[in-house]
Order: C-alpha cells, then structure tokens, then sequence
C-alpha cells in the first residue's frame, strides 16, 4: 500500500473485510460474524498521523461517534446482572507509523438489539473516515452481516435431550441471521433428518409443527424451527439434525454450493422409560432382601450350633 500523495484522496480500507461492489462510487466491505460473537474492524489509511473517526450509521440515516457510543458498560450485561461487564466495545488508536495511520474498532459481543433497554443492532453499515492536513479526506463504509447459524441451548451444556416415555417432546433449533419472512416465502428452507435418514415431516402422525418467534419477539431473539410430540415414545430415541438452506443470502465466505448458504446443528435425544426411576429402587430393596436373609440364616444357624454345644457340655459323664 503506497503513501497517499499531496492533495489527493486518502485511500482507506478495512482489514480482513470482503470487498463489495462500489455504490454511488462508494466501495462498500462486508464482514459476517456470528450474533454473540466479537467484531473487530481495523480500518487504515497509507498516510502518518491522520485524524481517524469511527462512525455507525443509523436506521434514520444519521450517524453516531463510536467514540461516544462505546463509553460505559454493556447495558444488556447489566441487566442479567453480570458483575463488572465489559464496555460492548472500544476505540484504539494503532501504534504510531510513518507509513500509515491505523484505528481499530472492536464490538466486544455483537448483538441484534433491545427494544426494552433502548439497544440497537450492531448488524449494521458503519464508516470510517480520515482526514489529513494537504490531502483530501478519504473514507471507508463496511456493513456487518449476522451470519446464519441454528443452535439449542441445553441446560446442561451437552447436546442432548432427555424426556420421560408419555411426556411431551419438542425438537426444534433457534435459528440466527434469518428472517420469518425469508422462510415464509420460501427463499429459506429447513429440514430434518433422524440417524442420517430425512424425516419427512408431512407423512408423520401426531405432530405439530413448531414456527414461531420466542416471547421475547422483536427483542433480537432467533426464530424456532420444529416440531413436538404429544406423548415421547422408545422410537423417538435417536440423532436429529437441522439443516438450514438460505438460497437468496449475501455474497459470503459461508456459501458451500454457489448459490446456497448451508449450515446445520445437531443433537442427541433420549427416550427414558417412565419406570427407569423405580428399577434402582427395587433393585436396592432387593439386595436388602437378600442381605437380610442372610443374616437371618446365619444368626439361625448360629444359634442352633450354641445349643448343641450347650447340651453336650450339660450332660452326664459316662
């Protein structure tokens, strides 16, 4: 990268981005990153010294100071009551250069916003821009895609189910970066397969389908995707997989068949017999058993021995 001449425009770029197409004469990076995961966006100019500024472009239109908008702590943090959270993100000035100019933005745990604590989405287009006595200004814009992702958190952090035989089974993944819309009019696609075998979902009796956002609808939580049992059964035991297919998504470094994104999450169910909890009980009751009759046997014995010897050392000598 050469140094910017006199009176020319600064060249500024953002590193480990995807170039986009230029709009408006604008060239516009991309960067995907999964929602909870850490952004770091390092925009630099080839010329020293410059007065380097983040800004993040709201709905409206309007920008904000990432200098401003990182002061304090992360207020979604505080609210789970997370002791001393860290700031959702910073601003750093890079190491001084003669070459070149470096500020580094960091977005410590991207998230999609809360209406409730008054968040916005970090999945949004920002700017950087530098400014340098005797060159013209010069800018960068990069947009921050949330990357499609499907999970399930599970209470125990193993990826397992486990329902009692009789009870209710609901199999679903939470899914990321997608839209309602996008599955309503097909340009996003879900399927399941059981150990390794597609389920086919409309041939299967006594289900009910699961689409729905969670409660917290609005407030930056994934959309559901499955499917429940009324009653679990012995069969339902097994290895279950989703798989989402996003045919209309951004240019990414995800894409698997060319047209495609592609990404899958899978579990492990269990099917617990509604008496597995009383075989432990009877089992113990049943070595108590045992213990005792043992016991009795040997006392019994031993007290008939104590008798005999009792008998002999009383009778007469001969």
């Amino acid at each position: 990268m050469g140094t910017a001449s006199a009176n020319q425009p600064i060249n500024v770029t953002i590193e480990d981005s995807v170039s986009g197409p230029d709009s408006m004469g604008v060239k516009v990076y991309r960067k995907f990153v999964e929602r909870e995961r850490a952004i770091e966006l390092v925009c630099k100019a080839p010329v020293p010294n410059a007065q380097m500024t983040w800004f993040r472009i709201k709905d409206d239109k309007g920008e904000e100071n990432m200098a401003d908008v990182c002061i304090g702590a992360d207020v979604e943090l505080l609210a789970k009551e997370i002791k001393k959270p860290p700031p959702h993100c910073t601003v750093k000035v890079g190491a001084a250069s003669t070459e070149a100019s470096t500020l580094t933005l960091r977005i410590n745990r991207a998230r999609k916003g809360n209406e409730i604590l008054k968040t916005i989405s970090d999945f949004r287009k920002y700017v950087c821009r530098a400014v340098k006595e005797g060159n013209q200004d010069g800018q960068a814009y990069v947009e921050i895609y949330e990357r499609v992702s499907a999970d399930r958190k599970f209470d125990k952090g193993e990826r397992s189910v486990s329902v009692i035989e009789g009870n209710e089974l609901r199999i679903y993944c939470d899914v990321h970066g997608v839209d309602k819309n996008e599955f309503d009019n097909g340009n996003t696609k879900l399927t399941w397969t059981k150990d390794g075998q597609q389920l086919q979902l409309e041939e299967i009796k006594n289900i009910k389908r699961i689409g729905e956002y969670n409660e917290d609808a609005g407030r930056g939580r994934p959309f559901r995707v499955g499917f429940l049992y009324d009653m679990a059964e012995p069969e339902h035991r097994g290895q279950y997989v989703c798989q989402v297919v996003r045919s209309h998504a951004p240019d990414q470094e995800t894409h698997k068949n060319g047209t495609a994104t592609q990404v899958s999450f899978e579990y492990y169910v269990r099917v617990k017999d509604k008496l597995g909890a009383l075989w432990p009980f009877l089992g113990i009751c049943g070595e108590v058993v045992i213990l005792c009759t043992i016991i009795l046997i040997y006392e019994k014995r031993r007290n008939k021995q104590e008798l005999d010897e009792s008998d002999t050392d009383g009778s007469p000598d001969q």
